[in-house]
């Protein structure tokens, strides 16, 4: 069994530094933090993926005891979760990281990073580019 769970980690931690480099190659606006906040990256949790809002806003309102704001881009594979409450954000990330939520219609893995974002201004200068 141990064997295993270091196979998947290594798989989580290769499958990660991808996403990294994907996403500061695709919005370089969006800076990736090792520290825990209440905005998540979301890959394999949007459009072209098949996985709908509504299914990612269930999804989030059944592990997440307070509210949160979804961001997706259309034609791109991931979104952006803004949750109120930091506490939430890293349930989600330690709970589902490299998981197939069961509750999803597509059999997709979510991978999450934290995303760090300033202020709110930061914060609407992303969200203005979302749906």
């Amino acid at each position: 069994m141990l064997r295993y769970f270091t196979k998947k980690m290594k798989k989580i931690e290769r499958k990660l530094r991808k996403l990294i480099a994907s996403l500061q190659k695709h919005e370089p606006d969006v800076v990736i933090t090792e520290q825990p906040s209440q905005n998540l990256f979301v890959a394999n949790g949007g459009l072209d993926c098949g996985v709908s809002p509504e299914e990612l806003r269930h999804f989030c309102a059944e592990h997440a005891a307070g509210t949160f704001d979804i961001y997706v881009r259309i034609h791109k594979p991931y979104s952006f979760v803004h949750f109120d409450s930091i506490q939430d954000a890293i349930t989600l990330f330690e709970q589902f990281q490299g998981c197939k939520p069961y509750s999803l219609e597509k059999n997709v893995t979510f991978y999450f990073l934290y995303v760090q974002t300033g202020n709110l201004c930061v914060l609407i200068q992303i969200i203005s580019v979302f749906i």
